[in-house]
């Protein structure tokens, strides 16, 4: 079985813990094709490359954290005053990194470029659910293994983000009842 852990960067240290990203829907990739007509028959070559949205979804805890940074990234994009910002202040990468049961780096993809098109809403119930705040990242490349990831060798341990991640949901749980 394999395990992963994500971390979104945007180069200026602002960043959420990784133990809170509960999901990612990674994206496809493909090249558009174009046909060709030539010596009697349709030849069809790439005309472009695209990379679908990723959806992800973060815990939202007791100190608002995931939903204080998705709403600052997602207000981000736009100025106050309604023009759109410049790429370099809301574009990040997020890296998921996938690792064996012995914590062997088995892959890492980079989503270059993500910025959110998507804010999702929040179903609030009487029950005290936990509340995970969902975003559609906009994707404008995707890099598997490459030499620059991360190393996680040493005292990384991903079943421990995982137990960790567990008793923080069970003690919010128990703390409603």
């Amino acid at each position: 079985s394999f395990q992963w852990i994500a971390f979104i960067d945007n180069g200026m240290g602002e960043t959420i813990k990784p133990i809170m990203i509960d999901k990612i829907q990674t994206s496809g990739q493909r090249y558009d094709t174009k046909p060709v007509y030539r010596q009697g028959q349709m030849n069809h070559y790439a005309s472009s490359y695209s990379t679908d949205n990723i959806t992800i979804s973060l815990y939202t805890d007791t100190t608002g954290q995931a939903i204080t940074y998705c709403t600052n990234w997602f207000e981000a994009v736009r100025h106050p005053s309604g023009y759109f910002r410049l790429p370099a202040k809301y574009k990040r990468n997020v890296r998921v990194v996938m690792v064996d049961s012995v914590h062997n780096t088995v892959a890492t993809f980079t989503f270059q470029g993500c910025w959110p098109t998507a804010y999702e809403s929040y179903s609030l119930d009487a029950g005290g659910t936990i509340i995970e705040t969902t975003m559609q990242l906009s994707v404008d490349s995707v890099r598997v293994n490459e030499s620059d990831a991360p190393s996680l060798s040493g005292n990384f341990n991903p079943q421990s983000l995982v137990n960790s991640a567990v008793n923080s949901v069970q003690q919010r749980i128990s703390s409603l009842f």
